[in-house]
């Protein structure tokens, strides 16, 4: 049997959840998960992700409150993100949030991109953050390595990186 993650690790739920399950679903198909999350039934698409990721896992790899946050944003030059907010961080490596970003017109477009906002090796403290962008491989390449954690600074970070991307 397994034994838990050392407190230093962070949880295979909150893990896996954040940079795996939604970035993979995201960049495999675009428009369609932009659409769900752009809907009404995006908040029970996130938990039924959940749902079905945390079955998956040994009882010791779940995580308690498994509740997420959804909101969706309209930024500059049709680019849309949908921001989930995860459950609250208690880990190094953690995400804070989780932004499916996309546009399908326009300059630059079409693009379809995954971000998260992690805690480095403090949760909680704001100067101790990273952006991390993930491939549907679950790769990852650190973007920035600052930014509070709070979903309007995230947004708002990911929207000034992404104009000077994409134009």
């Amino acid at each position: 049997m397994a034994t838990p993650s050392a407190p230093s690790e962070p949880r295979v739920a909150h893990y896996l959840y954040a940079h795996r399950a939604v970035p993979r679903a995201f960049l495999r198909n675009p428009p369609a998960i932009i659409g769900i999350l752009g809907s009404e039934d995006g908040p029970e698409f996130l938990a039924g992700m959940w749902d079905v990721m945390h079955e998956a896992l040994e009882p010791h790899e779940r995580v308690q409150n498994t509740a997420v946050d959804l909101q969706c944003f309209a930024l500059e030059r049709d680019i849309f993100v949908a921001l989930v907010t995860m459950p609250p961080v208690t880990r190094p490596l953690e995400a804070y949030f989780v932004a499916c970003a996309a546009r399908f017109e326009g300059p630059g477009a079409p693009f379809a991109r995954a971000f998260t906002l992690d805690a480095a090796t403090t949760p909680g403290d704001p100067d101790d953050t990273g952006i991390l962008e993930w491939s549907a491989e679950g790769e990852r390449t650190l973007i920035d390595p600052r930014c509070p954690p709070d979903g309007s600074a995230f947004v708002d970070t990911l929207e000034a990186y992404l104009l000077e991307e994409h134009g």
